[in-house]
C-alpha cells in the first residue's frame, strides 16, 4: 500500500494531466488488486486460522482457485503487462519519463516497482501456496468468496487488456 500511495503522491507532484490521470487510475486499480490479495489471504485465514508464512505452503494442491486469484492479484500489483497495475502505473512512469529533469524520479519509480514485484508478486504467493509443503489440506474457499475473488481478478485482467473504458472516466482528457 505504501508503494502504491507513493506512486500516486509522486504523480500528483509531477502535476501533468497524464500523471494526475495515472494517480486516479492507480487508485481505482489499487482498490481492486489489493482487495483481491486481501481476499485470498482471508480465504486462507478462514480455512486454516492463520496466514503466518511459516505455517503455510503447498496450498495450491487443495486451493487452486484461490491460488490463481492470488497470482492474478500479485501480478497486477507488480504491474505485469496486460493487467490493471500495468495499465495504470505505466501512465505515471510515462509522465515521469517525459517530464524534463525527472529522470531520477523515473528511476526511483522503476526500483520501487521492482520492490513490489519481489515482495507482493513473488514472496506472498510463493510462501502461501508453493513453498515447503506444510501438510495441511484445507478445502477450497467457499463459493461466495471464490465469486468475489473471480470478479476482482476478472477486473484486473479486463482493465489490463482494455484500459480505454477506465481511461475515459478519468478527470482529464488528453
Amino acid at each position: 500500500t505504501n508503494n502504491q500511495i507513493g506512486f500516486m503522491v509522486c504523480a500528483v507532484g509531477i502535476g501533468s494531466t497524464l500523471s494526475l490521470n495515472g494517480a486516479a487510475a492507480l487508485a481505482v486499480a489499487h482498490i481492486i488488486f489489493k482487495g483481491l490479495l486481501f481476499m485470498t489471504m482471508g480465504a486462507i485465514q478462514l480455512r486454516l486460522g492463520t496466514t503466518r508464512a511459516t505455517e503455510l505452503g503447498g496450498l495450491h494442491r487443495t486451493m487452486p482457485w484461490t491460488t490463481l486469484a492470488c497470482l492474478v492479484g500479485a501480478a497486477s500489483i507488480s504491474a505485469l503487462p496486460l493487467l490493471a497495475g500495468y495499465a495504470t502505473k505505466s501512465m505515471i512512469m510515462t509522465a515521469a519519463q517525459s517530464a524534463p529533469g525527472l529522470f531520477v524520479v523515473w528511476l526511483m519509480l522503476l526500483f520501487a516497482s521492482a520492490g513490489v514485484l519481489e515482495h507482493s508478486g513473488i514472496k506472498i504467493p510463493f510462501f502461501a501456496f508453493f513453498s515447503h509443503d506444510s501438510g495441511k489440506r484445507p478445502k477450497e474457499a467457499p463459493f461466495t468468496m471464490l465469486l468475489a475473488m473471480g470478479l476482482s481478478a476478472a477486473l484486473c485482467v479486463i482493465i489490463g487488456l482494455s484500459p480505454r473504458w477506465l481511461y475515459v472516466l478519468l478527470p482529464f482528457r488528453n
